[in-house]
């Protein structure tokens, strides 16, 4: 049973669980092995789509982790990544395991990276004895299992763009300067994609 305030007078009442209502359906595909070798597009928010990532100081600590990733797991190579104000966007590349011991799940890379930034934006902030918020990521994270080359480019120039939305949305001409800019401030690209804008 769970406990809880519920009910006119905002005493407690004792409410059971119904499946029906106290479920969460999973996001991901039925089946898949989200460790074997592959191209995956992840997509993670800020709690409750907040603007917290225009903060010069936590986009750092996102950047740095993100490209720390490598160096905790060895069969994972990153990809084009970008920094929006509420939300992220990747790309990972899961090799084979050196090992004939199980890779990572993309699960588990996503757990690391969120609480590592997470204790991250914590210690920068008691470091000078400001409050942040008690949550830094909602709990989910959404994923697309990258099939093939062109679902690659494709995504890689979603990411790319991602950034100039609002200056496309307002008509405005973007000029080279405009997007040198944007790929400064907001997207890491992999050497790929760099060329691939050319």
């Amino acid at each position: 049973m769970i406990e809880g305030e519920f009910g006119s007078k905002g005493g407690n009442e004792t409410m059971g669980y119904d499946p029906e209502k106290h479920h969460r359906r999973s996001i991901r595909l039925k089946g898949y092995d989200y460790s074997q070798p592959g191209a995956y597009f992840v997509t993670i928010c800020s709690w409750q789509r907040q603007p917290l990532f225009d903060r010069t100081e936590l986009r750092n600590i996102l950047v740095e982790t993100w490209q720390q990733l490598p160096a905790r797991y060895a069969n994972l190579s990153l990809d084009t990544f970008v920094v929006m104000p509420d939300h992220i966007h990747g790309i990972l590349h899961l090799s084979s395991p050196l090992k004939q011991i199980p890779g990572p799940t993309l699960s588990d890379i996503m757990r690391v990276y969120k609480s590592i930034t997470s204790v991250s934006w914590i210690r920068y902030n008691k470091s000078r004895n400001m409050a942040c918020g008690r949550h830094l990521w909602q709990e989910r994270f959404y994923d697309h299992v990258i099939r093939n080359e062109t679902q690659l480019t494709l995504i890689r120039d979603y990411i790319l763009h991602n950034p100039l939305q609002p200056e496309i949305l307002q008509g405005k001409d973007l000029d080279e300067d405009m997007w040198d800019e944007v790929i400064q401030r907001f997207v890491l690209a992999s050497p790929t994609s760099c060329r691939d804008r050319g």
